[in-house]
């Protein structure tokens, strides 16, 4: 081989490798979970091609590749050996306990590793306190604060400006997950502000039947670390939570549905619910105008349906996506990311008119049920979306017409559809088979299906294989099972 063939596999094998292992649309996500096996058959295949290909995934992969979002996906090509193609001391590792940590590190020089990330809570914080432990530079901590109400002088009095300064002297926070923020108060904001994590995720959860308040935002929202935010309920203070121009945000998860139910319970007007509803809208609308680093924006939607008339259900649901009609048709919100979870309005002509009409979304994420319309009267007109992802797979049937109808729609052109599969029966993975084969020539303009499977591979690991091309060589076909 010449340098320049030489140059032109290694940006070939760049190129692909990105693909498998990097892409954010497709697999971002659910590369990092650890349920599910990931054999590599396609980079182990090449590079057994020769010693030139093995040395250069090799070195891709090392350098390029592997980070703690995929090593889940890598980790079974990580080894102390010179055949390996991930050699120990380039890689990095994941702990999922603290205990898992203490149990490798007595046997085990963890400095050998670039990086180390480790999952832990609340109490790593404590038990650093009372000794004199300080975790190497090269380990990161992915942090889990969980705030109830009878925890808040615990979690102020641990994050005390002298417990700080200690904390941030002997470990290193990758990132902070806050859950509860709904039950946090203006003191514990500020002190969590200042732990310094490199990314901060933020999520509420009611712990009662009272709709959810919040304290003050702004201190955390002017952190720049500041990645993420999912708020359960917000109608009730839209300009206090939803206050995100000094921010760093990137996701954006907003709940329009629970405070509903309780607000109708206490007898609150329907009207006055309404109302409330209206000026919210408003102000989602104008944060997402005014604030252009959005990415990824997530809809929960109708639990309180069960509560209101046929009539007063029309009423909110046309209004709801009226709003998300005017939000994805407007030209300064750049969201790239829509995820709708139990959104029920998909089949809404103004949804599917705001969709259609949207030029910014590249990944759509909903459940299954009902999908038709999305595929027959969006996905061949808009062609930025490029990405689909199902995340409720549990009606067979339902996961098999939407199979079909992909199939039969002309027009069509995706990067990837990925779709979680919540089965455990090996006939039900039959059925999805014997459709894709059957369809498989009206798939070309689709490059890759993503299936993540719910049926315990080593049951069925003779009659499935993880990577498939059919009779159509221009898509791929790969399934990932739980181990």
């Amino acid at each position: 081989m010449t340098i320049l063939v030489n140059y032109l596999y290694t940006k070939i094998f760049e190129i692909i490798l990105n693909f498998i292992y990097i892409t954010k649309e497709t697999k971002e996500e659910l590369l990092s979970v650890p349920r599910y096996i990931y054999n590599n058959q396609e980079v182990l295949q090449y590079s057994l091609v020769n010693k030139f290909c093995f040395n250069s995934i090799s070195n891709i992969l090392e350098k390029n590749i592997l980070r703690f979002k995929n090593y889940e996906a890598l980790k079974s090509l990580i080894k102390d050996s010179k055949f390996s193609l991930i050699k120990l001391k380039n890689s990095v590792i994941v702990f999922r306990t603290m205990g898992e940590y203490k149990e490798f590190i007595a046997n085990n020089d963890i400095r050998s590793f670039r990086k180390v990330l480790l999952h832990s809570s609340e109490r790593t914080l404590r038990s650093i306190l009372s000794s004199n432990e300080k975790f190497p530079e090269n380990v990161h901590i992915i942090l889990f604060l969980t705030i109830l109400p009878n925890s808040i002088d615990y979690h102020e009095e641990t994050l005390s400006s002298e417990n700080l300064k200690e904390i941030k002297s002997k470990i290193n926070i990758n990132t902070l997950y806050v859950f509860g923020l709904n039950n946090s108060t203006d003191l514990l904001l500020e002190r969590i502000s200042k732990l310094n994590a490199k990314s901060i995720i933020l999520n509420s959860y009611k712990t009662s039947m009272t709709p959810s308040t919040y304290p003050n935002l702004s201190v955390l929202m002017k952190n720049p670390c500041i990645r993420s935010i999912d708020l359960e309920s917000w109608i009730l203070q839209p300009n206090k939570v939803l206050d995100i121009n000094d921010s760093s945000l990137k996701s954006l998860s907003l709940g329009y549905d629970l405070h509903y139910k309780d607000l109708y319970n206490q007898g609150t007007n329907i009207d006055t619910i309404f109302i409330r509803l209206i000026s919210s809208w408003d102000v989602v609308e104008s944060s997402l105008c005014s604030y252009k680093k959005i990415q990824r924006f997530k809809i929960k939607g109708d639990i309180f349906k069960s509560n209101l008339n046929a009539e007063q259900v029309l009423k909110f649901g046309h209004y709801n996506c009226k709003r998300i009609n005017s939000i994805l048709t407007n030209k300064t919100i750049n969201i790239e990311i829509l995820l709708l979870n139990q959104f029920e309005e998909t089949n809404s002509n103004l949804f599917i008119d705001g969709l259609l009409r949207n030029k910014t979304i590249k990944k759509l994420e909903f459940f299954v049920s009902n999908p038709n319309q999305i595929i027959q009267k969006v996905l061949p007109f808009n062609k930025t979306i490029r990405n689909i992802f199902i995340t409720q797979g549990d009606n067979l049937e339902e996961i098999i017409s939407f199979l079909k109808t992909l199939a039969f729609t002309k027009n069509i052109e995706l990067f990837s559809v990925s779709i979680y599969l919540n089965t455990n029966v090996k006939k039900d993975l039959k059925k999805i088979f014997n459709c894709l084969i059957s369809n498989s020539f009206f798939y070309q303009s689709i490059n890759e299906f993503n299936f993540y499977v719910k049926i315990q591979f080593q049951k069925y690991h003779s009659s499935f294989k993880s990577q498939v091309i059919l009779n159509n060589p221009k898509t791929i076909f790969n399934f990932y099972f739980y181990k």
